[in-house]
């Protein structure tokens, strides 16, 4: 099935049609476009530190043999959601409930890491290893891919005969579902109960990514905008 050309096929619907085929296209370009590096990433990593192979000969369970194209796939389409939507100015957080022990660590594009609880501690080696990887500057500056295809988007839209500003609403509301939907099934969140010599009957709780619902307003404002002012565009090519 060609996704790409059934999406297309949208472009013909009458008022809304543009807006519905710009709301999946911006959604599998930009996630498809970091999902695919951070394959490639993780291939060149794994391979070249023997990572999974070093795994499988300290965790009994852990099997790469026959796994290792799907861990390399999982790893990297889970990570590349999580770099695409650091770029919409959403907090990617890891939080735990440990016993009594609680704590909880978040990661903004801007204002970098915040840390509360004992996880706080250990929150400068990850500062130091985003500074001096320059990490924290190529993430600001790859804001500009996010930004030049709500542009598009919007030009796109702008160049319809029957384009409203309705049009950037049913656009910005179809992309920030896709986003909140795919961050619900990209997090990880685990409960477990159990008993032990110091904590009895203790609830532990693990949240790791974004909150879906936080992931939607942020995509949808964020995409918003950007694609209103890409609708001006075509004005401005036909007055130059």
């Amino acid at each position: 099935m060609n996704f790409r050309k059934t999406t297309g096929n949208l472009k013909e619907i009458p008022q809304f049609g543009q807006a519905i085929h710009q709301g999946f296209s911006v959604f599998y370009r930009g996630f498809g476009l970091f999902a695919i590096v951070s394959i490639i990433v993780f291939w060149v990593i794994g391979s070249k530190y023997n990572f999974f192979e070093y795994l499988e000969q300290n965790i009994d369970f852990f099997t790469v043999s026959k796994m290792k194209v799907f861990y390399y796939l999982t790893f990297g389409l889970q990570f590349g959601f999580y770099i695409w939507s650091s770029l919409h100015f959403a907090p990617f957080g890891f939080n735990y409930n440990v016993g009594n022990e609680k704590g909880n660590l978040a990661y903004h594009i801007f204002s970098g890491f915040k840390g509360e609880g004992s996880v706080s501690e250990g929150m400068w080696v990850l500062e130091n290893s985003f500074t001096s990887h320059h990490i924290d500057l190529y993430l600001k500056l790859a804001i500009i891919i996010p930004i030049a295809l709500f542009l598009y988007a919007g030009y796109k839209m702008g160049k319809s005969k029957t384009f409203s500003w309705k049009s950037v609403i049913l656009f910005s509301l179809i992309y920030s579902l896709f986003m909140s939907i795919t961050a619900g099934f990209t997090n990880l969140e685990m409960v477990l109960k159990y008993n032990g010599t110091d904590v009895i009957n203790k609830p532990t709780s693990l949240f790791f990514g974004f909150h879906p619902f936080g992931m939607f307003i942020r995509s949808f404002i964020f995409s918003f905008i950007v694609s209103y002012a890409g609708s001006f565009i075509n004005k401005i090519v036909k007055k130059a």
